[in-house]
């Protein structure tokens, strides 16, 4: 049964996940504005986050990694440089927040509109060794966010995520989100709910995901 756990593959489907999109064309340029949840959503979207023109986005752009890049500094030469902070900017591309433009809306793991904030993409196999931590480090403030949404995901589906990505998945195997949990409360993060996350380690560990050996997911 062990070797049946780690072939599982693909995603649970979300049936009432919905792409929406709204474009607008000026002096030759196509912009485009989506959201996960509604059309009004995705208009705020393209309003706001493409405000100023396209120089401007990516003026802001800049500013925002910049920010990100100087918490960090090396001694080394420009070519080991360039390579190091190459890997920050992956490291910093995901978990990434999911909440709608608004600011009060998600799509959640369990293909439901929820109210507060989301984060998705985690690939918790690949990155709890060492992303994580350096999470704690270099972006504090995003880390109880993340937290929650790992909470949260154990509520609404059952059991604590393996690869969230909006939707559930039964792909990669072990406990990396038991560890993420642990590390963030024993480094002092208090900004989740510690016995709901303590009551969901617990779970992980005395039951299997629901339908862990029926369901085959199919893509």
């Amino acid at each position: 049964s062990s070797a049946e756990r780690t072939e599982r593959t693909s995603t649970q489907p979300m049936l009432r996940f919905r792409n929406y999109f709204r474009t607008e064309k000026c002096n030759g340029l196509l912009k485009i504005g989506v959201s996960l949840i509604s059309r009004d959503n995705a208009r705020l979207h393209l309003d706001r986050e493409l405000r100023g023109g396209f120089d401007a986005v990516v003026a802001r752009t800049r500013r925002e990694w910049e920010g990100l890049m100087k918490r960090i500094e090396i001694n080394a030469s420009e070519n080991v440089k360039r390579i190091f902070y190459t890997g920050i900017y992956h490291a910093l591309l995901c978990p990434r927040e999911l909440t709608e433009c608004d600011g009060r809306h998600y799509s959640g793991v369990d293909d439901r509109v929820h109210n507060g904030t989301g984060w998705t993409c985690f690939s918790l196999w690949d990155t709890y060794r060492a992303a994580h931590p350096l999470y704690t480090l270099l972006v504090p403030e995003r880390v109880d966010g993340m937290m929650r949404a790992l909470v949260d995901m154990s509520r609404r589906g059952g059991c604590l995520p393996l690869h969230p990505n909006p939707g559930y998945t039964g792909q990669m195997v072990g406990g990396p989100a038991e560890v993420v949990l642990a590390e963030a409360a024993v480094k002092g993060f208090r900004g989740f709910d510690i016995h709901a996350a303590w009551e969901a380690v617990l779970r992980n560990a005395q039951m299997p995901q629901p339908e862990d050996l029926s369901r085959r997911w199919p893509g």
